[in-house]
């Protein structure tokens, strides 16, 4: 769970992150972890600048 503490740590304070970071680490988590769809996606569009 390394890589996505890091992430989101990255998230945090620049309210950015990589597409690569974004589809397979943060979504993949969603999705294994039973987050809904659009629970994520109202995330996306809070934490990040340019989402």
């Amino acid at each position: 769970m390394n890589c996505l503490r890091q992430v989101l740590t990255q998230v945090e304070g620049s309210a950015l992150a990589h597409d690569i970071q974004r589809l397979m680490i943060l979504s993949n988590f969603g999705l294994i972890a039973g987050i809904s769809p659009t629970q994520l996606e109202k995330w996306f569009h809070s934490a990040f600048v340019d989402a």
